[in-house]
């Protein structure tokens, strides 16, 4: 056909025309259509793309490659279901079709069935072993599924054969931080490796001078500027900065605004809407706008915060809160934890830092109480007559050895219970899987429980009053979750590592002083909760007071954080101005 003779040699326009003059006399003609629905796919134009893409899969429905199309097109404009129907009859029409596959996998993660993606995408790989995207595909379902440790060993394998491995690195350097048995020397390598192939492919902006001058513009560069996580531990900071010696500009990066981006733009001198731009874009606007601190506030989540990183469109620069480990840049120059998540020398933690680590004691968060939360619950244990033992955290932060160690703690507190809760867990299959690992420990069906995502705030909270003590989970720990469970009155115990992802709820509970709560190797974790189990009276005594403990500490004092982060970033500029000008 002359369009696709047009298309194949880059005549984009000359075979939409040829096309177009086709359906002019046969509107029907599945070919044509198909050939419209590619270009105006690729134009960006996916309204115009699906009509097109539904012609021709309707007239040709026993042809593959028309519903692949078509398949795709629904998956990018948001219609899951649709795509997930299409994907699997792609798949019945053409099982050695392994795009399909992909596409099905990555369908199948959107919508939480990552049991059923692991299959697609190993099939895939079968089909094209070793092929990049297949790899990216399966390692993300892996994860989510809490496989970190063959997902890591998947990834690694990739990267040991690639040529040009960044595509590879990106994920690799972040499963790392879930994988368990990994050392300190193999996540800083894979960091610093990711971070100079970023920098030998991305042109750095040109420099701009060190104003001595007040206020500082600070940017604050995140795609998660909304309800996330890090816009919990952004707020209270933006809420008490000194207007008169920095003045916070925030940039979204992907995905609409909603209701806690008006509220942090409530916040700001300046909020920027960049969604959809590129990181040379994002950060030549950043340039412009002579942003002299400008803080990542993502790092190695997406790629995309590296990049924009890596172009330099500021005098200096940071990388806070939203990533546990180095970025790997050498752009980057400062980042911001404190001495319980990165102990400082004689500790190892500045040798595996590709950024100078600046310590803000006694925490480096500051979390932001919930809105309308619920009340603290009586102790589920009185009620109960046992103890349940708990964890929000996502699903890719659990593995084998972890699970083990919650089958010891529940084999050490007769008739007790395990209550699991995360968005993973939506997914039968996955749960189903969870339930036969436990029940190869020895764990009772009985005395676990898996609850997927509850979609209110107030019920999310309201969760916690099933429990009466939470697990922290290793080597990843949490940091929401664990200030959620200490707000709602639920102690947690964790299990301090040798890195930074596995040290933050040593932070947390220095923060409001649970001590007793810190544990340092295996035993000392499953003794500590045993024995805090076996003593209703000390947990019905810190949930009745954790709260209000909680408001008066550090991790939540808006105030004294914004003056010691506040105190920090000037006195890095200052230094490094005046270094600069000597």
């Amino acid at each position: 056909m002359e369009a696709w003779a047009h298309l194949r040699e880059g005549r984009p326009d000359r075979a939409e025309s040829v096309a177009r003059s086709i359906t002019s006399r046969a509107p029907n003609d599945a070919e044509a259509n198909n050939i419209l629905a590619i270009i105006t796919g690729s134009r960006g134009n996916l309204v115009q793309a699906l009509h097109f893409a539904g012609i021709a899969a309707r007239n040709a429905p026993g042809n593959p490659q028309y519903r692949y199309n078509l398949a795709a097109v629904l998956s990018s404009v948001g219609k899951l279901d649709e795509s997930l129907a299409e994907f699997a009859k792609v798949v019945e029409l053409a099982p050695e079709m392994g795009d399909a596959r992909i596409g099905y996998a990555t369908a199948l993660i959107a919508k939480r069935r990552n049991f059923e993606a692991v299959a697609q995408a190993r099939e895939a790989l079968r089909l094209a072993p070793g092929e990049p995207l297949s790899t990216l595909v399966l390692s993300q379902a892996l994860l989510h599924t809490g496989e970190s440790a063959e997902a890591a060993d998947l990834l690694r394998n990739t990267v040991a054969t690639m040529d040009r491995p960044r595509e590879v690195l990106s994920p690799l350097a972040n499963t790392l931080n879930y994988a368990p048995s990994i050392t300190p020397d193999e996540l800083f390598r894979v960091h610093a490796a990711l971070g100079e192939k970023i920098e030998s492919q991305v042109p750095r902006l040109p420099p701009i001078p060190m104003r001595d001058a007040k206020p500082l513009r600070v940017g604050f560069v995140s795609p998660d500027l909304r309800d996330h996580s890090v816009a919990r531990f952004l707020g209270p900071l933006l809420a008490h900065l000194d207007r008169a010696a920095i003045e916070p500009h925030l940039y979204l990066t992907l995905g609409a605004e909603d209701e806690w981006s008006k509220h942090l733009r409530s916040l700001a001198a300046s909020f920027t809407n960049l969604s959809g731009r590129t990181a040379g874009a994002i950060a030549e606007r950043i340039r412009k706008d002579r942003i002299d601190i400008l803080i990542d506030l993502a790092g190695n989540t997406t790629i995309d915060a590296l990049l924009v990183m890596a172009h330099r469109p500021a005098p200096l620069q940071v990388t806070y809160c939203g990533y546990p480990a180095t970025t790997g840049l050498r752009t980057i120059d400062l980042r911001f934890v404190d001495s319980h998540t990165d102990p400082p020398p004689p500790g190892a933690a500045d040798r595996f830092a590709t950024e100078k680590l600046v310590r803000l004691d006694p925490c480096f968060l500051c979390y932001e109480a919930p809105r309308d939360p619920p009340a603290i619950s009586e102790l589920p244990a009185k009620t109960n007559g046992f103890v349940t033992f708990g964890s929000f955290n996502s699903l890719p932060k659990m593995n084998e050895p972890l699970a083990k160690l919650w089958a010891r703690i529940l084999g050490a507190v007769p008739g007790s219970r395990l209550l699991l809760k995360n968005a993973a867990l939506s997914d039968a299959a996955v749960a189903d899987a969870w339930r036969r690992r436990f029940a190869a420990m020895g764990v009772d069906p009985a005395r676990l429980e898996l609850v997927s995502w509850i979609d209110t705030q107030g019920g999310h909270l309201g969760a916690y009053s099933r429990i009466d003590l939470s697990l922290d989970t290793f080597p990843y720990h949490g940091t929401t979750t664990t200030c959620e469970s200490l707000f709602m009155g639920v102690p947690v115990v964790t299990l301090a590592g040798d890195r930074h992802a596995s040290r933050v709820g040593v932070s947390l509970l220095s923060a409001v002083g649970l001590q007793e709560c810190i544990t340092h190797d295996e035993e000392a974790y499953i003794h500590a909760a045993a024995s805090l189990a076996s003593n209703p009276a000390r947990l019905a005594e810190l949930r009745a007071g954790l709260r209000q403990r909680m408001l008066a500490s550090p991790l939540m004092d808006g105030g004294a954080f914004a003056k010691r982060f506040s105190t920090a970033l000037l006195g890095q500029w200052e230094t490094r101005r005046t270094s600069a000008t000597s």
